[in-house]
């Protein structure tokens, strides 16, 4: 049982340890290269991960907080001491 633990605890990084995440095709300065990988290998992707998507994205996103706002306004919920 120590000789298993032994083994898990030489896979945890020190502390203030940095760690690559990605690099190569899967780094995100690569992006059109790996597209362009992709394109020749055939291979589709899962996901959309073009800037206008992600932009469509966010905007959904705001718009829910002035969805928001705009009921909370409605129903007079705010404090006008300010």
């Amino acid at each position: 049982m120590i000789d298993f633990i032994n083994r898990l605890i030489i896979h945890i990084p020190d502390y203030h340890f940095l760690t690559t995440r990605y690099y190569g095709f899967y780094a995100n300065a690569s992006k059109k290269t790996l597209d362009k990988v992709h394109a020749l290998l055939g291979i589709k992707k899962n996901k959309d991960y073009s800037r206008e998507t992600r932009t469509k994205i966010l905007k959904n996103k705001f718009n829910k907080f002035k969805y928001r706002t705009h009921l909370i306004d409605s129903f007079n919920l705010r404090s006008n001491s300010m």
